[in-house]
């Protein structure tokens, strides 16, 4: 899959070409050189594991990248596996994450996050999982998925993280606004 996008400056709201793409051993390694906060949660993520999945198990795992001007600005892991009973038939959003410097309130690039998702919710209905995604969030994160639309479900997940869940009916309308705000251009099928 390879999604031609826009993302947009968080000072000047100016838009950039952006591209969705499967990920590299490459991006896992420049996923390593991203200057986190000591406290970000997503800190110690193994993207070069994530990475190895995906070529090992592709029927299994896929994993993402989203760059600008050819910098890696996101990454997103999709399990396809199953395993988790509210989960039988959407796609399990394992891990996302963004360049930390997108998480500043006047530098880096808008949308990462959302276009990610927009891609999951692409290869969900690809895969014949009509579009549903579910998730365990960090709950720093939790606030994002929620004004996506992605609903909480009770209880926690067994590492003590909320869960969520995104219906065929607001994927679909999730989706529609993605591409239309983020001009996703899909460029193949596989």
């Amino acid at each position: 899959m390879r999604i031609r996008l826009v993302v947009f400056d968080r000072a000047t709201s100016e838009p950039k070409e952006a591209v969705i793409r499967p990920m590299t051993f490459t991006d896992a390694i420049a996923a390593g050189e991203w200057k986190h906060p000591p406290d970000a949660p997503d800190k110690g993520w193994n993207w070069s594991r994530m990475f190895m999945d995906s070529a090992v198990y592709p029927e299994s795992y896929e994993s993402y990248a989203l760059t600008v001007n050819d910098e890696l600005h996101g990454l997103m892991a999709l399990n396809f596996a199953g395993g988790i009973q509210e989960a039988e038939r959407a796609v399990i959003l394992d891990y996302l994450a963004t360049n930390p410097v997108n998480r500043q309130t006047l530098t880096g690039w808008k949308e990462i996050g959302k276009a990610l998702v927009g891609a999951a919710l692409i290869r969900s209905a690809e895969r014949g999982r009509v579009g549903q995604i579910y998730l365990e969030s960090k709950p720093e994160a939790a606030g994002f998925y929620e004004n996506l639309g992605f609903q909480k479900l009770e209880g926690v997940s067994m590492d003590n993280l909320p869960r969520y869940f995104l219906n065929s009916k607001r994927s679909r309308e999730l989706l529609a606004m993605v591409k239309e705000r983020l001009r996703f251009h899909h460029e193949d099928k596989n």
